[in-house]
């Protein structure tokens, strides 16, 4: 008799014990689920803030080498750069010009590379065919730049701008 209750006893612990591992392996799960859930709305947002980054560097991209004179190049970059992003586009030494000369660019084939130093900072590389027409005579050039991308006041705005190849092609 007393053998067949320390059966019974053993199997109830046998069976509480396996329900418990059963549940506590559910818990876990959901748990895991809900981590995994959570990592991947992280990644969102953090890919939402270097997507708003790349944004802001083709729009500079784009207003900086199409325009159809130099004037109008320095009126339409403003918004997206910093001041010190803004010093740092004009040519070595000079200021930006007071009247535009009748210089046409356009760009092509615009790409962009990011790499996310801080959360407030992103340097991003962009490769691109810019096309200057001047007196009706059209040059063509591959261009590398990077340009520093800061967070200020929740905006991303473009802090410096380095020229890293600016290469001719035959047209």
């Amino acid at each position: 008799m007393k053998y067949k209750k320390l059966i019974i006893a053993a199997a109830i612990v046998v069976v509480a014990t396996v329900l418990y591992f059963v549940q506590l392996n559910k818990v876990i799960a959901k748990e895991q689920q809900k981590n995994n859930h959570l990592q991947e709305k992280i990644a969102s947002l953090q890919n939402a803030e270097v997507n708003k980054a790349t944004t802001v560097t083709q729009k500079f991209i784009e207003a900086f080498f199409t325009y159809d004179n130099t004037l109008e190049r320095y009126k339409n970059i403003k918004i997206y750069t910093t001041e010190q992003g803004y010093r740092s586009t004009f040519p070595s030494g000079m200021e930006p010009p007071t009247k535009g000369a009748d210089i046409r660019s356009r760009i092509d084939e615009l790409e962009i590379f990011e790499k996310q130093y801080s959360k407030n900072e992103i340097t991003t590389i962009s490769t691109f065919e810019v096309t200057t027409t001047f007196n009706d005579v059209p040059a063509i050039a591959k261009m590398v730049i990077k340009t520093n991308v800061v967070k200020v006041g929740g905006e991303w705005k473009i802090d410096d701008v380095t020229i890293l190849s600016s290469q001719g092609t035959a047209n």
